[in-house]
């Protein structure tokens, strides 16, 4: 998670930035098809003696359809309604000024959500239930997988206890280990004939099956029950995961606004026919060298960049940039790839540092746009990243500016990838976005994205409805721009009927159809669905909410006026960019007299992005080692450096109060001194203690930067715990030594990874085969297939490229190799 969202996620107090301690956290939800419903709840204690006014911060990606809020304030519950953002703001001050509890929720940016609580009385717990609708990811294998937010887990960290070296505070009754209990978990999965499986990798669950009812429930198992130290994951195995699913959903009353519409959500899964034709490529892998990637990350990085580079197919062009606050090339422009040039990348992937400070990718971006394109080539861009950016919007921008010169996919890696960052570069882009959560493999999800950037455009995309009834019915379609489509990805369209127009239930079916253009004739792809209304289908509920959140965003980036989208936004009660929710406790019989101290805490945000972009690599170093500090080499050459180069800058850009400036020169100043000192001793920032006015919220800002608990240095990025770790290095070692053109060499090393005496395999090799490169490439194709067929999403390209250059060299012969290779190797 990014410095800035990480030090803010939880319920904090505006004036100190203080978090106050999360002492019980529920979750139940359902899962309908590809959708889930989920509701939270969470329960604060304000342990200060006198009214505050306090912020709850969540990261919410993209996907996540926020579609009621409730506030329980002192006792009081109060129930949000969706409002034009400047009025709600106005209602909000108001209630404030009047002594009356109000909560106001709003979205600060494309992935932050914000409630702000007011008049919380000292001493009161305050309790704040959410409801979630979206739709779950499914992978190559046909499962969908299921995440419990991480926000939903913040750390329970009294105020004593913030800064580095500070000592935990001891486990409250519904928190271990600074960690929020989990008091209830319950999940319905609807439709259990369709289900083939409910699993986690992640923690031991219970799965009940209510046959009368077609229900798994889903709870944590005992030893679970208490704590979740890393993401909840639950995965779903579907009977028939690539089948299209068309779901209609009734409106409610007949007012003519959106609740009254009847929707269709479609999901298909397109199949493409097999071609001849290759798509020729140059290939640029943008990787984050930034220093919050060190540790796992770059190590993971690194090993998914050797088989990237081994995945390429013969006759393409590639190049490897690296960035932070500077970016490096491999080379000066994208060359042709054959085994001179593997060689050297190959090494360059080996030795990948996290050592290029910050996290800015634009410069690099620009850089790949201006190289002229290779003729006849579609450039592909490749990015990897774990941290945000302050500058999104440009980036976004960036690559839409340039999507008819490359298309863009882009994977997140860990907590800290920002979701707008990463699903909105691919999206701008035409590409695919992947994120890759603890305990996830990286090399997987790039393969599966490279295969997407070697399939053909599907052009001339179009989408008809067709109903049973003879009413004249008109369907406005949404998103009304389709994103790229690629073979097995699930794309979501959903339908619009306007109440008026039907007369009986809803019945018919809706055809996908385009075209994939090829050197001969155009081949045409067409997927039909069936659709009906159900009977008992019980009104307005989660297909609404997702598509008025596709409507918003599309109207929203399509620049619609504001109105439009306000009136959509207040219609379905799903906030937008110019909405926000609120509540006001109207008849609280007592309002609060005592006096509410508010602090703004966007100029404090805004200073410390001055001061991570300032000192972004030392900073960044600080952040991926947390309270680990004293275990991990640090170089406080740079950080002594770096906070002098933020003093000198920060006094000429002015602005800034001379508080703020001593408080961070003197914080970095100290971590440096400390580790230059190489002292036993380890340094506490602790406002309380300095003489200047009001320094506190300043330093306790850094003190939650530095102490984080859960860094990308440190969590685990391991192979998928049912493949054994010695598989997957003799895999990557297999793979390593494959040649450019696709062909082993045939040797002791080989021998000795395919567990065979290499006499033997000199001995055994038939009569009739052209070479040693053959047998070998025979040999290791089996030696894949046979011992590695779980890790198949791995080594597909791998092989695909091998059996091409077989074909050349022995295709009389093929039969017969493989035959004898299976006899060998048994």
């Amino acid at each position: 998670m990014s410095a800035e969202v990480q030090a803010e996620v939880g319920l904090l107090v505006k004036e100190s930035g203080k978090a106050l301690p999360l002492r019980s956290l529920a979750v139940e939800g359902d899962i309908n098809g590809y959708v889930v419903g989920l509701s939270i709840k969470l329960i604060y204690d304000n342990d200060n003696t006198g009214p505050v006014e306090v912020t709850f911060r969540m990261p919410l990606e993209e996907k996540y359809v926020l579609t009621d809020l409730t506030a329980l304030i002192d006792g009081r519950r109060i129930k949000a309604d969706v409002r034009e953002k400047e009025e709600a703001k106005v209602v909000y001050d108001d209630a404030i000024a009047s002594g009356l509890p109000a909560a106001l929720g709003e979205e600060l940016s494309k992935d932050i959500f914000s409630v702000s609580l007011g008049n919380l009385p000292g001493g009161s717990k305050a309790e704040i239930e959410l409801s979630l609708d979206w739709q779950l990811p499914i992978d190559a294998e046909g499962k969908l997988s299921f995440t419990l937010p991480a926000v939903l887990k913040p750390r329970y960290t009294p105020a004593t206890s913030q800064g580095i070296g500070a000592t935990p505070a001891p486990p409250s009754e519904a928190s271990v280990d600074g960690q929020a209990g989990v008091s209830q978990f319950l999940l319905r999965v609807h439709n259990a004939t369709s289900i083939a499986s409910v699993t986690s990798a992640t923690h031991s669950i219970s799965v009940e099956e209510q046959a009368d009812a077609d229900i798994k429930v889903v709870t944590l198992s005992e030893e679970h029950a208490l704590i979740l130290k890393t993401d909840l994951v639950i995965q779903i195995g579907l009977i028939e995961p690539h089948s299209p699913i068309a779901v209609v959903e009734k409106g409610k009353g007949s007012d003519g606004t959106f609740k009254s519409d009847h929707l269709l959500m479609i999901n298909f899964m397109p199949q493409f026919p097999a071609l001849s034709d290759s798509t020729q490529c140059e290939f640029v892998f943008l990787v984050d060298r930034s220093g919050s990637m060190s540790g796992r990350y770059i190590k993971s990085a690194s090993e998914t960049l050797v088989l990237f580079l081994k995945s390429l197919p013969e006759g393409c062009y590639f190049n490897i940039y690296g960035f932070g606050s500077r970016y490096v090339s491999l080379f000066s422009t994208s060359v042709p790839y054959n085994q001179k040039n593997l060689e050297k990348a190959i090494d360059h992937a080996q030795s990948l540092k996290a050592d290029l400070g910050g996290t800015e990718i634009l410069p690099p971006l620009r850089d790949i746009y201006k190289k002229d394109p290779i003729k006849d080539f579609t450039r592909q861009i490749f990015l990897l990243t774990d941290g945000s950016v302050s500058n999104t919007t440009e980036c976004i921008d960036e690559v839409k500016r340039n999507v008819n010169i490359a298309k863009c996919f882009t994977f997140g890696i860990g907590s800290g990838a920002s979701s707008a960052l990463v699903e909105g570069m691919a999206s701008a882009g035409d590409g695919t976005a992947e994120f890759v959560k603890e305990g996830e493999r990286l090399q997987p999800k790039v393969i599966r994205s490279l295969k997407h950037a070697l399939q053909p455009l599907l052009s001339n995309v179009k989408v008809s409805f067709k109903f049973s009834a003879s009413d004249d019915i008109h369907v406005k379609q949404v998103p009304k721009t389709l994103p790229r489509i690629f073979e097995g990805e699930r794309i979501t369209i959903y339908g619009i009927v306007k109440s008026s127009d039907i007369s009986s239930p809803l019945e018919g079916e809706v055809t996908l159809s385009g075209q994939i253009i090829t050197s001969e004739d155009p081949i045409n792809v067409t997927h039909t669905v069936s659709f009906k209304e159900s009977p008992s289908d019980h009104g307005v509920s989660t297909i609404h909410h997702l598509a008025a959140k596709t409507w918003i965003l599309e109207l929203e980036k399509e620049k619609q006026p504001k109105e439009d989208i306000i009136k959509l936004s207040i219609e379905s009660n799903v906030i937008s960019s110019e909405t926000a929710f609120i509540a006001v406790d109207e008849e609280f019989s007592t309002p609060i007299n005592e006096p509410l101290t508010r602090v703004s805490m966007s100029a404090l945000r805004d200073q410390l992005a001055d001061v991570m972009y300032l000192c972004s690599a030392s900073i960044d170093n600080v952040l991926t080692r947390g309270d680990k500090l004293d275990c991990l080499e640090y170089q406080s050459e740079s950080l002594a450096t770096n906070s002098a180069m933020f003093m000198t800058k920060a006094k000429k850009k002015g602005g800034f109060g001379g508080g703020f400036l001593s408080s961070i020169g003197s914080a970095l100043s100290s971590v440096a001194g400390s580790f230059s000192r190489r002292s036993n001793t380890t340094p506490v920032f602790d406002g309380a203690t300095s003489s200047r006015s009001a320094p506190e919220p300043q330093l306790r800002v850094i003190d939650d930067l530095l102490g984080q608990e859960e860094d990308s240095a440190c969590m685990s990025f391991a192979p998928d715990s049912k493949i054994p770790s010695t598989n997957v290095d003799s895999l990557s070692s297999l793979i390593l030594l494959q040649q450019a053109n696709g062909s082993w060499v045939l040797n002791e090393e080989l021998a000795s990874l395919l567990q065979l005496s290499f006499t033997d395999i000199k001995d055994k090799c038939p009569s009739d085969c052209p070479s040693g490169e053959v047998w070998a490439t025979v040999l290791v194709i089996t030696v894949l297939r046979s011992r590695y067929s779980t890790q198949s999403d791995e080594w597909e390209l791998v092989v695909k490229k091998a059996e091409t250059w077989l074909k050349r060299q022995a295709q009389d012969s093929i039969g017969t190799l493989f035959t004898e290779a299976k006899n060998l190797i048994g």
